[in-house]
């Protein structure tokens, strides 16, 4: 009955999109085989299935090489699809099943360690719990509740006051200022700065915080001693000769450019897991975090299906963890091959590009670079997307605008070349 309550929910085409929250390995091999093949239908015509007979029309077409027993069986459970009551809401019975598989998984990891299996740790189990408190927590249909009606409410919900504003002036016209509980995405192919821009940006919105938190920088790219230098850098506007020559005059500068600010702290980790990722934000209680890269974060591979799912419920994970931790998140990514060369890079051409990342991300910032020895030192910022408000400088037309700045290597700064 319960496999029933769930083909049912997806003979709905708006339905498709909670698919996501059901593993399908747990359904009987007919019921998943409908449920998939329900899924693909809704991809390919978005219509809803209406009735019984419409099912088995498209069923016998399908099944065209199953023996007759076996199209007896799904032609029985599309009888039953459809005559079965609704006894429980959409969003009810597909929780229940996020919380069956989340269940079912718990205890294989739990039997494992019983049995002596030194692979695993009932520690593993936390990502697990993680990903369904995502699930459960949350509205499905976050829109189905009554829109607020109070006028104050709604204008402060849109129109942030305050916020961290960017060292670029481009981007506060196209994204407006930062606030805790953002999640922002960087992506570029690799040697485009992208290391580079965060570091400029992130020691420039650290003069602002009022609280005086740090930056927590999870890296596992390059040495973070080298990281911390061109911190300094982004900082204090010097280039590593300059800093050498004059290192009491360098720290000042720092000291100054920090504004009271802990500054960043750099966790050197190839492989940081999500728990300890969580440890550090506990411990630090940073204004901003920063994930140089995000898909080398290790979480979610012993209940995803597979590396897109496991992506997908990092972004969540990260969208989760700037609102309940109230600091900013930015998760930068590499694009693609196509990217390569290109001076405008889409939203389509980051890695893994079709998972919840993208989805779940507020405002995604592209870095292009040619090459063209006439645009060296030059680099290329694009916004694909922004559901951020913006602020007092930021325009609408130019929300997912495009603008060419200049790449300060040697001081680790990018500058705007529009705006002075």
């Amino acid at each position: 009955m319960k496999e029933i309550e769930l083909l049912k929910v997806f003979t709905k085409h708006s339905n498709a999109p909670l698919a996501r929250y059901v593993n399908k390995d747990i359904l009987t091999q007919e019921s998943k085989t409908l449920l998939e093949y329900l899924l693909e239908y809704s991809l390919r015509y978005k219509k809803d299935i209406e009735d019984s007979s419409q099912l088995k029309l498209l069923l016998n077409e399908r099944l065209s090489g199953y023996s007759l027993d076996k199209k007896n069986l799904f032609f029985s459970l599309s009888d039953s699809i459809f005559s079965a009551p609704s006894a429980a809401s959409v969003e009810d019975i597909v929780k229940g099943w996020a919380e069956r598989s989340a269940a079912e998984q718990v205890a294989e990891i739990a039997q494992r360690v019983a049995t002596g299996d030194e692979t695993l740790s009932l520690l593993d189990v936390e990502p697990i719990i993680t990903a369904y408190r995502t699930t459960s927590g949350s509205t499905l249909y976050p829109g189905s509740g009554y829109v607020e009606n109070d006028l104050d409410k709604l204008l402060d919900a849109v129109v942030r006051s305050g916020g961290y504003d960017w060292r670029l002036p481009d981007l506060n016209v196209m994204v407006g200022p930062l606030h805790k509980g953002d999640f922002l995405v960087v992506g570029a192919r690799p040697e485009a700065g992208k290391t580079s821009f965060i570091l400029s940006e992130s020691m420039y919105l650290a003069s602002q915080d009022k609280d005086k938190r740090p930056i927590l920088l999870i890296n596992n790219e390059e040495l973070g001693s080298k990281l911390q230098l061109r911190a300094t850098q982004a900082a204090t506007s010097r280039t590593l000769t300059e800093m050498d020559r004059d290192r009491p005059g360098t720290r000042k500068s720092l000291q100054a450019a920090l504004n009271g600010s802990r500054g960043l702290f750099v966790k050197d980790s190839s492989q940081p897991t999500t728990r300890e990722i969580e440890l550090l934000v506990d411990d630090l209680k940073p204004f901003l975090v920063v994930f140089n890269v995000l898909d080398k974060v290790k979480g979610f591979g012993k209940i995803a299906f597979n590396e897109t799912e496991r992506l997908r419920l990092l972004a969540q994970w990260v969208r989760e963890l700037a609102k309940e931790k109230d600091c900013i998140c930015i998760a930068v990514v590499q694009a693609d091959g196509t990217a390569e060369g290109e001076k405008w890079v889409r939203q389509n051409q980051l890695y893994m590009s079709k998972t919840g990342l993208p989805g779940e991300a507020d405002c995604i910032v592209t870095i292009g670079a040619t090459h063209d020895p006439a645009n060296i030192g030059h680099r290329f910022i694009h916004v694909p997307k922004n559901k951020l408000p913006g602020g007092p400088r930021s325009l609408e037309a130019e929300r997912h605008g495009y603008a060419e700045v200049l790449f300060d290597a040697e001081r680790c700064q990018w500058r705007s070349i529009r705006y002075k």
